[in-house]
């Protein structure tokens, strides 16, 4: 204690000691076990009526429930595309290359290779969001893929190549 008094001053302990006991004070009740049925006891709301609620049944909006099986959305038309437009970059030398792939084809950017397999995108919208299977390796380590998968184009973050030096992400679809 007079350690704390001497390097911190004369008034702290008194504080420190002060607020541990308003706060014991201000949790006591809190403190008080409880018995554990209490606490896991079922509560009993009974029927749900709507007239005693002064509600009308007949006006409650059941469109706004979810059904309990619903049925799935309707899946967008996509068009192939004939390979892909991919952006490459260097992270260490801040170099950028745009390339375009033609489906089935590999092409080295860097060190990697990437094999684009196929591109899809909105059917009658070219510009639209591309979506791009390919598989990358890095052939002077290894014949295994680094990645292999789908890229999205506006989204690259969502499944992207983890590779320390280059990132590479999908641009576009190519159509001829």
């Amino acid at each position: 204690m007079n350690r704390l008094k001497s390097f911190t001053g004369k008034g702290v302990a008194s504080l420190a000691l002060a607020s541990i006991l308003a706060g014991a004070c201000l949790l006591g009740p809190l403190a008080a076990p409880v018995a554990a049925q209490e606490l896991l006891a079922p509560l009993d709301l009974g029927p749900l009526d709507l007239g005693q609620q002064g509600l009308d049944p007949q006006a409650v909006d059941q469109s706004s429930t979810t059904p309990l099986n619903p049925e799935p959305a309707p899946q967008d038309e996509v068009s192939i595309g004939t390979g892909a437009t991919l952006r490459g970059l260097d992270k260490i030398n801040g170099d950028t290359l745009d390339v375009t792939v033609p489906s089935g084809s590999a092409v080295m950017v860097g060190k990697l290779s990437v094999t684009m397999w196929e591109c899809r995108y909105p059917e009658g919208n070219e510009a639209g969001d591309a979506f791009a299977f390919m598989t990358i390796t890095e052939p002077a380590k290894s014949a295994d893929p680094i990645f292999s998968g789908w890229m999205i184009a506006s989204s690259p973050g969502l499944n992207p190549l983890d590779h320390f030096r280059y990132d590479i992400w999908v641009l576009s679809c190519t159509t001829s």
